[in-house]
């Protein structure tokens, strides 16, 4: 039974941080979501002793594939070498930093599939990732699992 409660607040935590997330974009005018915030917010709230779910994993893994992509686009172009290039790269600087976050593993085929400017390290990538570690501590607090 206690493993259902768990699953069940972890649902429920997750649930409320996308809506929560998406209404503050819907308000402020300011993209906050990427596709891949989902399975980050899986990640967080199912597995939240994993270590891909550690703050420095989560920012530095989005923010290493991100600005690798974006990289990767300006110089040479959106082709399946480059979309693989980016992808790989991505991969192996986020083991190489110990920052492996396997959601931010798709950010590089989502750049070069939808090529975003550089605004896109900070909206939706840096601010939505700072937003959902904020929420996730405040959920865990008022569960009462965290200590302030």
């Amino acid at each position: 039974m206690k493993k259902n409660k768990a699953m069940l607040l972890g649902v429920i935590g997750a649930t409320i941080g996308i809506i929560a997330l998406q209404f503050i974009t819907n308000a402020s005018g300011v993209e906050l979501v990427a596709a891949s915030f989902g399975a980050t917010f899986v990640l967080i709230f199912a597995l939240p002793d994993s270590p891909v779910v550690k703050p420095r994993n989560i920012i530095g893994g989005y923010l290493i594939s991100t600005v690798i992509a974006l990289l990767v686009f300006e110089f040479i172009g959106n082709d399946p070498f480059s979309l693989g290039l980016a992808f790989g790269l991505s991969f192996v600087f986020m083991q190489l930093t110990k920052t492996l976050h396997p959601p931010a593993g798709s950010i590089p085929l989502l750049i070069l599939f939808v090529p975003p400017d550089w605004k896109f390290v900070l909206t939706p990538i840096l601010v939505g990732v700072v937003l959902i570690l904020l929420y996730s501590r405040f959920y865990n607090y008022v569960l009462g699992k965290i200590k302030p």
